[in-house]
C-alpha cells in the first residue's frame, strides 16, 4: 500500500471510519464507499501533486487534489497530506461519512429555488496574507450569493475555491464543480478585488451541496 493511502487509512481510522485495502483503493466501513489517495505529478526536493479520491456512488468519484512542498519528497508529500487534512477531509467527513466535526459549519441554502444541506469547510490559508479576520474572507459573501443563483441539478455536488497571489498579482484563481472548471463563477471571482500583498498567499475553500 502507498505511503499517501496508507495515510489515509490511518486518518480515517482516527475518525472511526474502518477502511480495508482492495487494491490501488480502500474500501470503507460504511455505504459501499472507497477512497484512495496517491502522488500524480512531483518535482523530487521541490513539491508534489497529491490527489485524494472518494468514490461516494457508482460512477461519481470526487476528487480533491493538493499541492506540498518540501527539501525532499518525504517532506512534500507530508505537506500535501497536512494540506488535505486541515481542508477537504472534514468536509468530507460530515458530508458523506456523517460524523460530527466542529471544523465545518452545515446550513440551509436555497439554490436556485430549492433548499439545500450544504456543508462547509474552513477557509485554508497558506503563506502571507495582507490582512487577517474578517477582511480577508470578505469575497465569500459574493460567493455564496453566486451559488444560490445558480440552478443546481439534484443530487450532491461539490465545489472548490482556490485563489493565490504574489507580489499583489493574481497568480491563479480556480472554481471547480464536480471535479471540472467552473468557468461563468471562476471568471466572475477572478474579477474580486482581492487583498494584496508583496507576499505569497493563498486561499481555499471547498464546500459539498446536498439534496435537504
Amino acid at each position: 500500500m502507498s505511503e499517501a493511502n496508507e495515510y489515509l487509512q490511518q486518518l480515517l481510522r482516527a475518525h472511526g471510519v474502518f477502511a480495508t485495502p482492495c487494491g490501488d483503493w480502500l474500501v470503507l466501513s460504511q455505504d459501499d464507499m472507497k477512497a484512495n489517495a496517491s502522488i500524480v505529478r512531483e518535482a523530487p526536493g521541490k513539491w508534489v501533486q497529491l490527489d485524494v479520491r472518494l468514490e461516494f456512488a457508482p460512477g461519481r468519484i470526487l476528487i480533491e487534489s493538493f499541492g506540498g512542498a518540501g527539501e525532499t519528497r518525504m517532506r512534500a508529500t507530508n505537506d500535501a497530506l497536512q494540506n488535505f487534512t486541515l481542508n477537504s477531509f472534514h468536509v468530507i467527513l460530515a458530508a458523506f461519512l456523517n460524523r460530527d466535526d466542529n471544523q465545518v459549519s452545515r446550513e440551509d441554502w436555497m439554490i436556485g429555488g430549492k433548499l439545500r444541506r450544504v456543508t462547509i469547510g474552513n477557509v485554508g490559508i497558506r503563506g502571507k496574507p495582507p490582512v487577517l479576520g474578517a477582511e480577508l474572507v470578505d469575497w465569500f459573501k459574493l460567493f455564496e450569493g453566486k451559488l444560490k443563483a445558480q440552478q443546481l441539478t439534484e443530487g450532491v455536488h461539490w465545489v472548490r475555491l482556490y485563489y493565490a497571489q504574489m507580489q499583489e498579482k493574481s497568480t491563479a484563481c480556480e472554481v471547480l464543480l464536480d471535479n471540472d472548471v467552473w468557468e461563468e463563477i471562476q471568471s466572475e471571482m477572478a474579477a474580486v478585488d482581492w487583498p494584496a500583498g508583496e507576499e505569497f498567499y493563498s486561499l481555499r475553500l471547498f464546500l459539498v451541496v446536498q439534496d435537504k
